[in-house]
C-alpha cells in the first residue's frame, strides 16, 4: 500500500536525482572548456606555476590568467615556441611586454582581431568567439616590468588589489613570467 510518506519520499529522491543531473551537466558544461583550455598550454619545460587569478569580464564571461616562472631569457622561451609556431608581437612600444595567441581547439596561431596601442588578451581573443582562445604573455623581470602590467592581468584591469600586487613582488627579479589567459563563459 502506497502511503503518503512513500509519495513525500519518492518526490525528495526524484528531485534530488535531477538536481545532481543537472548540476553534474553544468560542471561538465563549464569545466570541459577550462579542461581543454589547460590541455592545450604548451607550458614551457623550465617554467614553474607561481598563481593564477581570475576577473569578471562581463556578460557571465571571466578571464583566467595563470602564471608561470622561469629563470631563463624571454629570447630563449620566444624560440621554444617559434616552433609551435607562434609569432609573439610587442605588447607595447617599450616592449614591456610580448604576447601572441593560439585556439585550443586546433592550435592554430592567431592575429590580433583589433590593433591598439598596448596589445593585451582581448586584441587577439573574442570573449563571444566559436573557438576557444588562449594568449601567452612574455615579460622579462630583469628590466624591473612586473609592477607594470596594468594592462595585462584581470584584477589590475578593475582597479588596485594588495593580494595581487603582494604576488608579483614576491616574483624574483630575473627570469621570464610566463602568463597565459583565456575566457570562460559560463
Amino acid at each position: 500500500m502506497i502511503t503518503a510518506r512513500r509519495i513525500i519520499l519518492g518526490g525528495v529522491a526524484l528531485t534530488l536525482i535531477i538536481a545532481l543531473a543537472c548540476a553534474g551537466a553544468i560542471y561538465m558544461v563549464y569545466f570541459k572548456d577550462e579542461l581543454q583550455n589547460r590541455q592545450s598550454f604548451r607550458v614551457y619545460s623550465n617554467a614553474s606555476l607561481k598563481f593564477e587569478e581570475r576577473g569578471i569580464y562581463g556578460s557571465g564571461i571571466t578571464t583566467t590568467s595563470v602564471y608561470y616562472w622561469s629563470s631563463d631569457s624571454l629570447t630563449a622561451i620566444q624560440t621554444y615556441y617559434a616552433l609551435l609556431p607562434l609569432e609573439f608581437r610587442q605588447g607595447n612600444a617599450t616592449s614591456q611586454w610580448w604576447i601572441a595567441a593560439y585556439t585550443s581547439d586546433d592550435l592554430a596561431a592567431k592575429a590580433p582581431i583589433s590593433m591598439t596601442p598596448a596589445l593585451t588578451h582581448s586584441n587577439f581573443c573574442d570573449p563571444f568567439g566559436s573557438y576557444t582562445c588562449v594568449s601567452i604573455t612574455l615579460i622579462d623581470l630583469a628590466n624591473g616590468n612586473s609592477d607594470k602590467l596594468l594592462p595585462i592581468t584581470p584584477h589590475r584591469f578593475w582597479g588596485e588589489n594588495p593580494e595581487f600586487d603582494a604576488k608579483l613582488q614576491s616574483l624574483p627579479q630575473t627570469g621570464t613570467l610566463i602568463i597565459y589567459t583565456y575566457f570562460l563563459r559560463k
